[in-house]
């Protein structure tokens, strides 16, 4: 008897069982569609940096269409070509001039991804820190996915083109790199998350 009595006042007591209605819904179709959201900004963003790289590069020599291809002067050894995973584009650079198409290359490509992954993680602190936007959180982290992609994709450059360059301290300086950008970040999110969640 004495335990009936116990449950019962359990059970009548709301604060005393964890409210499973506390924690974030997700929808599964909201989950499904950020993931498509994500992929869908990773091609456009791939995209974006082969057409910036080959609008204003100036190392470039030509562009062709794998359709429309000339392929006896620009097949020799004279030039190189990179091509976009998107499309049929190439670019032609020469061969000795490599260096200069690479390092003009990764100005652009940081001019785009740097602005861009700043944008989406002042954006993300807005919704999903300060704001606490349960709705907009889902589809943020489409986005957020995108710009890591972005940030990694351009650090994966820079740490070729530095191996390629200095390849004894490549290591070093990449290992160095990633520490700068990763800790303010990470001591950044964590303050913020720390401050709102203790009020």
């Amino acid at each position: 008897m004495a335990q009936d009595v116990l449950r019962q006042g359990v059970r009548s007591n709301p604060a005393v069982l964890p409210d499973r209605r506390q924690k974030r819904k997700l929808s599964i179709v909201g989950i499904v569609l950020t993931f498509v959201l994500a992929i869908v900004l990773v091609l456009l963003g791939e995209r974006i940096l082969f057409d910036l790289n080959r609008v204003a590069n100036p190392a470039i020599e030509q562009t062709e269409n794998v359709k429309n291809v000339q392929r006896n002067y620009y097949r020799s050894s004279v030039m190189s070509y990179e091509q976009s995973g998107l499309s049929n584009t190439k670019v032609y650079y020469k061969t000795q001039d490599k260096s200069r198409y690479i390092t003009y290359k990764l100005l652009i490509h940081s001019a785009f991804v740097i602005p861009v992954f700043l944008l989406m993680f002042l954006i993300y602190y807005l919704i999903d820190i300060k704001e606490k936007r349960d709705d907009l959180k889902v589809v943020m982290w489409g986005y957020v996915v995108f710009a890591f992609w972005m940030l990694l994709h351009l650090i994966g450059e820079i740490g070729k083109y530095i191996i390629d360059q200095w390849e004894n301290a490549a290591i070093y300086i990449i290992l160095f790199l990633l520490i700068v950008i990763i800790t303010p970040l990470a001591i950044f999110i964590q303050k913020k998350y720390t401050e709102h969640h203790s009020e």
